[in-house]
């Protein structure tokens, strides 16, 4: 087991393939669903089972039922319990196992966000989506910035990319390219295996556009070359 999880830090998609299954099926470890989707999803972009996990309307269903049996729990950890609160979240928001269900998704996003010393990046980031495309609350692009915000601050990729579109089209905050600029720049190069992250590939595309145009940054068709090629090889290796 303990091979299998320091293996499954490093990135290796297998190893994260097996310890889901371990979390999934309790193999040597506590039942946690929502662990077990966290590391299939990072090992989806490399390992077609586990893709095909993700997919399966049965796992789905299977998610959504233990998540809402363990929010209602007195024996989660704080920081497992912010987690399944987030996962839930996800799962109204994208009719995973259950009727897709904004406001749903937008209550359990709270629960998460708020909840003492365990605020996880992805709730931030779900629920800044929402107040960003209204869905759910009303919008309010000045709330889903400084949600956006305060989940880049945690070095997640996907924050600072999005923190970067504000500052691009000048969603919540005044149009800064420069700004922009440097946050796609942290997206693009974040890279942590055992977090799942190896870069944005938005990130990598929109700074390939900011080189060619010269926009926030001086014109480089070199450069613009370069993240155009990363952005496509990561893609690539993710089908």
């Amino acid at each position: 087991m303990n091979k299998c999880r320091e293996s499954a830090q490093s990135g290796y998609a297998p190893a994260q393939y097996q310890l889901g299954q371990c979390y999934e099926e309790s193999i040597g470890v506590e039942r946690n669903l929502a662990k077990a989707f966290r590391l299939y999803w990072q090992a989806s972009d490399n390992c077609r089972p586990a893709r095909e996990r993700l997919n399966k309307d049965s796992y789905q269903g299977q998610l959504a039922k233990w998540l809402k049996k363990a929010v209602n729990r007195k024996d989660l950890a704080d920081a497992d319990l912010a987690e399944a609160m987030c996962m839930l979240g996800s799962c109204y928001q994208h009719g995973w196992g259950v009727d897709d269900d904004m406001s749903s998704a937008v209550e359990w996003y709270r629960k998460a966000v708020d909840a003492d010393g365990h605020v996880s990046p992805d709730a931030l980031c779900g629920l800044g989506d929402c107040y960003a495309g209204g869905k759910g609350v009303k919008q309010d692009w000045e709330k889903a910035v400084a949600l956006y915000r305060q989940a880049a601050e945690m070095d997640a990729p996907e924050a600072q990319y999005l923190l970067a579109r504000c500052y691009d089209d000048g969603h919540g905050v005044e149009t800064d390219m420069k700004e922009a600029v440097r946050l796609y720049k942290k997206a693009a190069n974040n890279v942590c295996e055992n977090k799942g992250y190896y870069g944005h590939v938005g990130a990598m595309r929109c700074l390939g556009d900011c080189y060619t145009t010269g926009n926030g940054i001086r014109k480089n068709a070199k450069q613009a070359a370069v993240w155009y090629a990363k952005a496509t090889e990561l893609e690539a290796a993710s089908k």
